[in-house]
């Protein structure tokens, strides 16, 4: 059997159960604004205030004067060269080519063979050069209108050398310079035939042409000594023989006059 309350009984309890949950609510609050350790808690620790990071401050140092390097001593004209190609051309030998056939020598008729070579500074104070020395001509004349045809004479032969600076100024440069040639030559194709060898100790002034803006250019003129051996063949009366003359020699060489200056200089040009 359910029984049911009195409407004023259930006004009143609601009425308590309200007044309940205002009065609490603004204790909760200040309990959580103001939480008080309890009795016999260790007090909290007082906020430690970091102190500011010091700052690094470098001064300026003040900058060193500046101090320009020494120049450079000026490049010699030799200096310029260094790893370029020389081409010359020189003198190897004065050979006797077939006597009595050119009526305006006669019986002296030297022919002056000469090399086309290279030379190559390949370090400031050493270099290396080779060649190559040939001759070859004929020619004829003519007498009482009879012509009579000249022996073609030829020679050829390899020279090799090397160099040595010894003093480099601003245009001339002074090396020493061992050579060896060999030549073979024919005055005639029946005539007699010769092997010439020299061995050169040579002293070279290489003039440069820099002082007019040719430094690519050079004037050579060398002296020394040379050991020549030439052997010399010719045929027998019988033309089934031959005779053969060996000889050699010992002494200077180079100008040995004021036309002997211009007729031995040489031009070399590098390139």
């Amino acid at each position: 059997m359910t029984r049911v309350l009195p409407a004023g009984f259930v006004r009143s309890s609601l009425a308590l159960v309200v007044a309940a949950v205002v009065v609490g609510t603004p204790a909760r609050r200040a309990h959580a604004q103001d939480p008080t350790p309890p009795a016999g808690a260790a007090p909290a620790a007082a906020p430690v205030a970091l102190a500011p990071a010091p700052v690094a401050v470098t001064a300026a140092m003040p900058l060193a004067p500046s101090v320009e390097a020494p120049k450079a001593a000026s490049a010699t004209d030799h200096d310029k060269i260094l790893g370029h190609w020389g081409l010359e051309a020189r003198e190897i030998a004065k050979l006797q080519r077939t006597p009595g056939q050119d009526g305006a020598c006669k019986d002296n008729c030297p022919v002056a063979v000469n090399a086309l070579g290279v030379r190559r500074w390949y370090q400031p104070d050493r270099a290396w050069s080779a060649g190559l020395a040939f001759a070859i001509g004929g020619g004829s004349s003519s007498v009482g209108g009879k012509t009579l045809t000249w022996d073609t004479y030829m020679g050829v032969g390899p020279t090799v050398g090397m160099s040595f600076l010894v003093a480099n100024w601003k245009h001339l440069a002074v090396s020493a310079s061992p050579q060896l040639d060999t030549l073979f030559f024919m005055p005639g194709g029946t005539r007699s035939k010769t092997l010439l060898v020299n061995a050169r100790g040579l002293v070279e002034g290489e003039l440069h042409l820099g002082f007019i803006g040719l430094p690519a250019a050079s004037l050579g003129l060398s002296s020394g000594v040379v050991l020549a051996f030439k052997a010399v063949t010719k045929p027998g009366d019988d033309f089934n023989t031959t005779k053969t003359a060996n000889e050699w020699s010992f002494g200077p060489t180079g100008p040995q006059s004021l036309w002997g200056l211009v007729t031995n200089m040489y031009l070399r040009f590098y390139f």
